[in-house]
């Protein structure tokens, strides 16, 4: 719309979902089917996902920079979308923070050095730079956030920005955590798979599939297993299940035919699992990753660093914020509940994720850039028409491609290049790390 000289705007509907409460259905929200659930509000103005992503798109001040370019030096280029405010009448304020590790209870990130300054003299429709003045060591934090403010000290939007690489962050902790002990790791082989003991953890690994079955700690069960498979389908056929020792650490590697290519895990003697895995497609697919099963039974509730707090779809990306958020388990439908923001669904630029179950703590790492986090299945509404999702049941994913969302009166295919399946073509792969701690 702002490119076009024939642009004059759009509107969206509908602000909230007009629901009436039902006395005489034990106080039900009634939206009679989704001839009401049109809003970016729910019925008493609870905020979903979409409320940010559009505060953040229609933002009068813009900023198009996705991520620290490697040569970033403080400078940001901001584009002023008002009407008629310059920026100059807005003000800016800046913040370096660390982002905390797994494995902290209670642990939160500390602000590393902050600053404010006034907005880049920039007339609406033009662009300027606006200049940070952040301190020589700015790189040792792991977050750098930027806020406006409205000439009238409203928060207009804050951006967030990673510092540090999602990858290294990952290995380099495994690694320090696997430095503390020097266990033995020992192995059991039968006909069955193969039983690899490493800090107290029993790691399954069946030979028939070549799948991580299930974990143990101390006879205590993980239901987490089924693994890595293809998320989007397709037969893949075992080759060959090896294993081998280097130095202190184990290795196990499942290798095939088909859809999925290889599956190398490393385990270390603290229990710590790294997982290599490598998968081909061709065509068009709603999901394109790997996924493994664990029960929705048993889940509780998730922890995760991240860009949150809410679930995003292939077209609807925006307004998330990279930190530290909290999520507990819920069995949402939209235009049913309004207990926002949803647990099933897709995450964006994860870093970690623990996910507390009635089993114990299932943590995460990850590192693969650009990869998201995917967690079971989203339900469909009452009469979903157009918002129907044709996914297969899934369990804990991580995913290179997720799927859009459509609207009421439209597919998602039909609603512009963001919101079509994602085309492959070739060889994925992936890293992930895991951890299990019992209750």
């Amino acid at each position: 719309m702002l490119d076009s000289p024939l642009g004059a705007g759009g509107f969206l509907w509908a602000l909230v979902d007009e629901g009436v409460v039902r006395t005489d259905k034990n106080g039900v929200i009634d939206v009679s089917g989704n001839q009401a659930p049109d809003g970016i509000l729910g019925p008493y103005r609870e905020k979903e996902g979409s409320f940010y992503a559009i505060k953040e798109i229609w933002s009068p001040v813009f900023i198009a920079m996705e991520e620290l370019p490697a040569d970033f030096d403080g400078r940001i280029e901001v584009e002023n979308r008002h009407d008629f405010t310059n920026l100059k009448s807005c003000r800016f304020e800046w913040k370096l923070a660390t982002l905390p590790k797994p494995l902290e209870p209670g642990a939160r990130g500390r602000t590393l050095g902050q600053g404010a300054l006034p907005g880049p003299d920039v007339k609406p429709g033009a662009r300027g730079l606006l200049k940070l003045d952040l301190p020589e060591d700015w790189k040792k934090a792991a977050l750098l956030c930027l806020t406006a403010f409205s000439p009238e000290g409203a928060k207009i939007w804050t951006w967030s920005w990673g510092i540090q690489k999602d990858c290294e962050y990952c290995h380099q902790y495994v690694a320090k955590e696997s430095w503390k002990q020097k266990r033995n790791i020992e192995v059991i082989e039968s006909e069955a798979g193969l039983q690899v003991n490493a800090g107290g953890l029993d790691f399954w690994f069946e030979k028939k599939s070549g799948q991580l079955k299930k974990v143990e700690r101390q006879g205590k069960r993980f239901s987490f297993g089924g693994g890595p498979r293809p998320a989007a389908g397709g037969d893949s056929r075992l080759v060959s299940l090896k294993h081998h020792r280097d130095n202190n650490d184990l290795f196990v590697t499942a290798t095939y035919e088909g859809a999925l290519d290889y599956a190398k895990w490393k385990i270390y003697p603290s229990g710590w699992v790294r997982l290599d895995y490598q998968y081909e497609l061709e065509g068009e697919f709603d999901l394109m990753g790997v996924t493994f099963d664990y029960p929705e039974e048993l889940m509780k509730k998730m922890t995760w660093v991240g860009r949150g707090p809410y679930r995003v779809w292939k077209n609807r990306t925006k307004g998330g914020r990279l930190g530290l958020w909290s999520n507990n388990y819920k069995d949402h439908t939209p235009g049913r509940t309004w207990d926002f923001p949803e647990f099933r669904g897709y995450y964006r630029n994860w870093h970690w994720a623990t996910f507390e179950t009635k089993q114990g703590a299932i943590t995460l790492l990850n590192g693969t850039q650009a990869q998201y986090l995917g967690l079971y299945r989203p339900k469909d509404g009452p009469d979903p028409r157009n918002t129907k999702l044709d996914l297969p049941e899934t369990g804990i994913s991580l995913l290179h491609g997720i799927p859009a969302v459509g609207t009421k009166f439209q597919r998602p295919q039909r609603l512009g290049p963001e919101s079509r399946k994602n085309a492959a073509s070739g060889k994925y792969t992936g890293v992930v790390c895991f951890y299990f701690q019992t209750n």
